[in-house]
């Protein structure tokens, strides 16, 4: 069950960090390369083990930008590791929590962005 819930959760934080960088786009018209810095990157972060890369790092994929949810931490779990962040073991299951949180963000940026929009007027 925990397989099927990192995929579906996964998918929803990943869908909502797209998002928020479409929301990032409606205030900085011209800054792809900053949602590409968290999207791609971020994908391309994800497919080592995070335990590799500095605490700092980690720290901030894991609290900040939530991407250690997507697999990082039920896969944790599900191969019997132990966590490098030293994060109580029931942190492993939240990433249900996590992509509920942030599609609700998601969902608030979305509708401050659309009530700002002004069109280009063609």
């Amino acid at each position: 069950g925990l397989l099927v819930v990192m995929v579906v959760c996964g998918a929803a934080i990943f869908g909502a960090l797209f998002a928020l960088g479409g929301v990032f786009q409606f205030w900085a018209q011209d800054a792809a390369e900053v949602q590409a810095a968290f999207t791609y990157g971020g994908n391309a972060l994800l497919q080592y083990p995070p335990s590799i890369f500095g605490r700092e790092l980690v720290q901030g994929v894991t609290f900040v930008v939530p991407l250690a949810f997507v697999n990082w931490l039920p896969a944790l779990r599900l191969l019997g590791r132990d966590d490098p962040l030293g994060l109580p073991g029931w942190v492993d299951f939240l990433s249900p929590v996590v992509a509920a949180a942030m599609c609700g963000v998601v969902a608030l940026a979305w509708r401050g962005a659309m009530r700002s929009y002004r069109s280009t007027g063609s």
